[in-house]
């Protein structure tokens, strides 16, 4: 029997089917922490831009988490302060490299406001969770785009979903670039990995040995390297595209986004012993190459009230092989 028919039977209360607890660690960090029963339980960080953090399903991990344990604060760069998890955000002010001293921006190092989390009743037959608040990129004189956030997820779904609505509060045109960092690790992801994404071509922005090529994930390595990958003219179906991670034990992860706001795709994958990883990264605009130095394509100009909706939704699912 359902969690949500349980609860509708009165054997079981919204309390008992979906925990939300608002907590703060040991050095102040707040965390809004969600467990679903037999569906997605995971940690929602409002000091970080509402971002997600751990993320189990049914008890099983599914994100990737650095081998970084405890943020050093704003004085250390992103590369220093980046603890994984199911979803970072990258922007609204930059997602590539370095250029004004900002390393895929500012959104998850500016604190959400206006947080609010409740369980939910969707359509009265399953039950869930909903957490919302908004992230400012906000300058006295001059730039304000603001986030507005929703993550929701219920017992009656296998996705985890993140909305935003990005808004240009301004008086002047804004460039927004954003791009969406999927992290996930084992068991989710393991040697022989398979990753399947729908598109015209696939482009390395550096080669390297380990990670020869995007759609097989290598075993560990004793060394750091990286290797990025841009899948370009991505294929959707209904205005949804979608990255499918298929491990040889009978795991499957579904990451989907919104095909029009988000119309690229980037694929990270982290092959050290100790870090492994992957992130799958739908984006608005380039994360590297040529077009990063045009500022007409380097981000998305919104004019002043002007706002566009942008989504990314994680499935998962245990199989066998």
């Amino acid at each position: 029997m359902s969690i949500a028919r349980l609860v509708a039977d009165g054997l079981l209360s919204d309390a008992a089917a979906v925990d939300v607890a608002d907590l703060r660690d040991e050095r102040g960090a707040r965390r809004i922490a969600v467990r679903i029963a037999d569906g997605w339980s995971f940690d929602v960080l409002p000091d970080r831009g509402l971002d997600i953090g751990a993320a189990w399903w049914r008890g099983s991990p599914v994100a990737w988490r650095s081998p970084i344990e405890v943020d050093p604060g704003p004085a250390r760069g992103w590369g220093e302060r980046f603890l994984g998890g199911l979803v970072v955000t990258c922007g609204p002010d930059a997602i590539g490299v370095a250029g004004d001293g900002s390393l895929h921006g500012s959104h998850s190092a500016t604190p959400a406001h206006a947080v609010t989390w409740r369980r939910a009743r969707v359509a009265g037959s399953t039950v869930g969770a909903e957490i919302t608040g908004a992230v400012d990129d906000v300058r006295m004189f001059g730039r304000h785009v603001r986030v507005e956030r929703t993550i929701s997820a219920s017992d009656g779904d296998a996705r985890l979903t993140v909305r935003d609505r990005i808004v240009n509060r301004g008086l002047e045109p804004a460039p927004v670039a954003f791009l969406y960092h999927v992290n996930l690790g084992a068991p989710a992801i393991v040697p022989g990995t398979r990753v399947e994404i729908d598109a015209e071509r696939t482009l390395a922005r550096e080669r390297t040995d380990s990670v020869p090529d995007a759609t097989v994930l290598p075993a560990p390595i004793d060394a750091t390297e990286e290797t990025v990958f841009e899948h370009r003219g991505i294929r959707s179906a209904h205005g949804v595209a979608r990255a499918i991670v298929r491990t040889p034990t009978g795991r499957r992860t579904e990451i989907s986004w919104s095909a029009e706001a988000l119309p690229r795709c980037y694929q990270w994958v982290l092959p050290t012993r100790g870090g492994w990883a992957l992130g799958i990264e739908p984006a608005n605009a380039p994360l590297f190459g040529p077009e990063r130095d045009d500022a007409g394509t380097r981000a998305v100009l919104l004019a002043p009230g002007e706002s566009v909706e942008t989504a990314v939704s994680i499935a998962h699912e245990e199989g066998t092989p």
